[in-house]
Protein backbone atom coordinates (compact mmCIF):
# COMPACT_ATOMS: atom_id res chain seq x y z
CA UNK A 1 0.00 0.00 0.00
CA UNK A 2 1.69 4.00 -1.11
CA UNK A 3 0.88 6.01 1.95
CA UNK A 4 -0.81 5.93 4.72
CA UNK A 5 -4.49 6.38 5.26
CA UNK A 6 -5.91 9.02 7.35
CA UNK A 7 -9.10 9.36 9.48
CA UNK A 8 -11.02 12.30 10.81
CA UNK A 9 -13.91 11.37 14.43
CA UNK A 10 -16.75 13.63 14.98
CA UNK A 11 -19.81 13.36 17.52
CA UNK A 12 -23.26 13.01 16.24
CA UNK A 13 -26.71 12.51 17.10
CA UNK A 14 -29.74 10.96 15.41
CA UNK A 15 -32.83 10.39 17.39
CA UNK A 16 -31.86 8.95 20.28
CA UNK A 17 -28.64 7.63 19.36
CA UNK A 18 -25.35 9.10 19.51
CA UNK A 19 -22.19 7.84 19.08
CA UNK A 20 -19.08 8.66 17.04
CA UNK A 21 -18.52 8.57 13.57
CA UNK A 22 -15.29 7.29 11.83
CA UNK A 23 -14.03 8.33 8.23
CA UNK A 24 -11.31 7.10 6.53
CA UNK A 25 -9.34 8.57 3.49
CA UNK A 26 -6.57 6.63 1.27
CA UNK A 27 -5.10 7.99 -1.68
CA UNK A 28 -7.20 10.56 -2.34
CA UNK A 29 -11.11 8.80 -1.36
CA UNK A 30 -13.06 7.37 1.10
CA UNK A 31 -12.75 4.32 1.82
CA UNK A 32 -14.76 3.80 4.69
CA UNK A 33 -17.32 5.34 6.99
CA UNK A 34 -18.89 4.29 9.65
CA UNK A 35 -21.25 4.85 12.77
CA UNK A 36 -22.40 4.98 15.43
CA UNK A 37 -19.34 4.13 17.70
CA UNK A 38 -20.09 4.11 21.60
CA UNK A 39 -16.61 5.13 22.38
CA UNK A 40 -13.66 6.51 21.10
CA UNK A 41 -12.51 3.02 22.21
CA UNK A 42 -14.43 1.13 19.81
CA UNK A 43 -13.20 3.29 17.24
CA UNK A 44 -10.13 2.96 17.58
CA UNK A 45 -10.23 -0.66 17.78
CA UNK A 46 -11.50 -1.11 14.73
CA UNK A 47 -9.51 1.11 12.74
CA UNK A 48 -6.37 -0.52 14.08
CA UNK A 49 -7.52 -3.97 13.02
CA UNK A 50 -9.14 -2.43 9.34
CA UNK A 51 -6.24 0.41 8.54
CA UNK A 52 -3.29 0.30 11.10
CA UNK A 53 -0.97 3.14 10.72
CA UNK A 54 -3.82 5.44 9.68
CA UNK A 55 -3.40 9.15 11.47
CA UNK A 56 -5.51 11.74 12.35
CA UNK A 57 -6.90 14.36 10.09
CA UNK A 58 -9.57 17.07 9.47
CA UNK A 59 -8.48 18.85 5.97
CA UNK A 60 -8.98 18.33 2.88
CA UNK A 61 -11.39 15.95 1.63
CA UNK A 62 -12.23 14.29 5.38
CA UNK A 63 -13.14 18.09 6.21
CA UNK A 64 -15.54 18.28 3.58
CA UNK A 65 -16.78 14.99 4.64
CA UNK A 66 -17.41 16.05 8.14
CA UNK A 67 -18.83 19.09 7.44
CA UNK A 68 -22.06 17.32 5.09
CA UNK A 69 -22.45 14.30 7.33
CA UNK A 70 -22.57 16.35 10.42
CA UNK A 71 -25.26 18.90 8.00
CA UNK A 72 -27.12 14.83 7.13
CA UNK A 73 -27.67 14.17 10.71
CA UNK A 74 -28.89 17.54 11.23
CA UNK A 75 -31.44 16.65 9.27
CA UNK A 76 -30.65 18.91 5.97
CA UNK A 77 -31.90 17.64 2.57
CA UNK A 78 -29.05 16.51 0.84
CA UNK A 79 -29.53 15.43 -2.80
CA UNK A 80 -26.43 12.99 -2.53
CA UNK A 81 -22.78 12.41 -1.05
CA UNK A 82 -20.36 13.37 -3.96
CA UNK A 83 -17.25 11.99 -2.49
CA UNK A 84 -15.33 9.77 -4.64
CA UNK A 85 -15.27 6.78 -2.69
CA UNK A 86 -12.71 4.08 -2.83
CA UNK A 87 -14.08 0.64 -3.66
CA UNK A 88 -10.92 -1.82 -3.87
CA UNK A 89 -11.43 -4.40 -1.48
CA UNK A 90 -14.75 -5.31 -2.96
CA UNK A 91 -16.06 -8.00 -5.88
CA UNK A 92 -16.80 -6.78 -9.26
CA UNK A 93 -20.44 -7.54 -8.23
CA UNK A 94 -20.20 -5.85 -4.68
CA UNK A 95 -19.08 -2.68 -6.57
CA UNK A 96 -22.05 -3.01 -9.23
CA UNK A 97 -24.39 -3.30 -6.20
CA UNK A 98 -23.09 -0.68 -4.34
CA UNK A 99 -22.96 2.27 -7.37
CA UNK A 100 -26.44 1.14 -7.99
CA UNK A 101 -27.41 1.91 -3.95
CA UNK A 102 -25.61 5.58 -4.59
CA UNK A 103 -28.10 6.03 -7.12
CA UNK A 104 -31.27 5.95 -4.36
CA UNK A 105 -32.23 9.32 -3.75
CA UNK A 106 -32.63 11.15 -0.51
CA UNK A 107 -35.93 10.28 1.35
CA UNK A 108 -36.33 7.36 -1.00
CA UNK A 109 -36.48 3.40 -0.69
CA UNK A 110 -35.52 0.09 -3.12
CA UNK A 111 -36.03 -3.18 -2.47
CA UNK A 112 -33.18 -5.83 -2.29
CA UNK A 113 -35.17 -7.28 -5.27
CA UNK A 114 -35.29 -3.78 -7.47
CA UNK A 115 -31.77 -3.43 -6.76
CA UNK A 116 -30.64 -6.80 -7.86
CA UNK A 117 -32.30 -6.25 -11.37
CA UNK A 118 -30.45 -2.64 -11.16
CA UNK A 119 -27.36 -4.29 -10.73
CA UNK A 120 -27.43 -6.77 -13.75
CA UNK A 121 -28.73 -9.88 -11.66
CA UNK A 122 -32.27 -10.39 -11.10
CA UNK A 123 -33.44 -12.67 -8.45
CA UNK A 124 -30.16 -12.23 -6.55
CA UNK A 125 -31.57 -10.33 -3.90
CA UNK A 126 -30.00 -12.60 -1.03
CA UNK A 127 -26.70 -11.94 -2.77
CA UNK A 128 -27.16 -7.94 -2.42
CA UNK A 129 -28.05 -8.11 1.00
CA UNK A 130 -24.63 -9.96 1.48
CA UNK A 131 -22.98 -6.78 -0.86
CA UNK A 132 -24.52 -4.09 1.23
CA UNK A 133 -23.49 -5.99 4.42
CA UNK A 134 -20.42 -5.82 3.69
CA UNK A 135 -20.57 -1.92 2.59
CA UNK A 136 -18.34 0.70 4.35
CA UNK A 137 -19.37 3.61 3.49
CA UNK A 138 -22.52 4.08 5.75
CA UNK A 139 -24.51 7.13 4.73
CA UNK A 140 -22.36 7.68 1.28
CA UNK A 141 -23.82 4.51 -0.51
CA UNK A 142 -27.27 4.74 1.22
CA UNK A 143 -27.85 1.29 1.86
CA UNK A 144 -30.32 1.93 4.83
CA UNK A 145 -32.73 3.25 1.77
CA UNK A 146 -32.96 -0.71 0.70
CA UNK A 147 -35.77 -2.54 2.57
CA UNK A 148 -37.33 -5.86 1.87
CA UNK A 149 -40.13 -6.22 -0.22
CA UNK A 150 -43.16 -6.62 2.57
CA UNK A 151 -41.72 -2.84 3.57
CA UNK A 152 -39.76 -4.45 6.63
CA UNK A 153 -36.42 -2.82 6.67
CA UNK A 154 -34.21 -5.36 6.50
CA UNK A 155 -30.39 -5.77 8.29
CA UNK A 156 -28.21 -3.00 8.69
CA UNK A 157 -24.52 -3.73 9.03
CA UNK A 158 -23.88 -0.79 11.83
CA UNK A 159 -24.30 -1.40 15.40
CA UNK A 160 -27.62 -1.11 16.60
CA UNK A 161 -28.68 -2.71 13.04
CA UNK A 162 -32.13 -2.68 12.31
CA UNK A 163 -32.99 0.25 14.26
CA UNK A 164 -30.40 2.46 13.28
CA UNK A 165 -31.81 2.17 10.54
CA UNK A 166 -35.03 3.16 10.36
CA UNK A 167 -34.00 5.99 12.39
CA UNK A 168 -31.79 6.96 9.16
CA UNK A 169 -35.19 6.35 6.94
CA UNK A 170 -36.93 8.27 9.67
CA UNK A 171 -34.81 11.29 9.30
CA UNK A 172 -34.97 11.44 5.66
CA UNK A 173 -38.79 10.94 5.92
CA UNK A 174 -38.50 8.00 3.32
CA UNK A 175 -40.99 7.29 1.30
CA UNK A 176 -41.65 3.58 2.44
CA UNK A 177 -43.80 1.79 3.50
CA UNK A 178 -43.88 3.40 6.99
CA UNK A 179 -46.57 2.16 8.80
CA UNK A 180 -44.47 -1.45 8.79
CA UNK A 181 -40.96 0.17 9.49
CA UNK A 182 -41.05 -0.67 13.27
Amino acid sequence: MKGSPVYSVFPVRIGPVSGWVLAVEWQGRVSALRFPFKGRGDLREWLGQEHPGAREDKTGLLGAVEREVRKYFQGENLIEFRFPLDFSGYTDFQRRVLRETRKIPYGRTATYRQLAGRAGAPGAFRAVGQALGANQHLILVPCHRVIRTDGNPGGFSAPGGGAVKVLLLELEKAQCFDSQLR
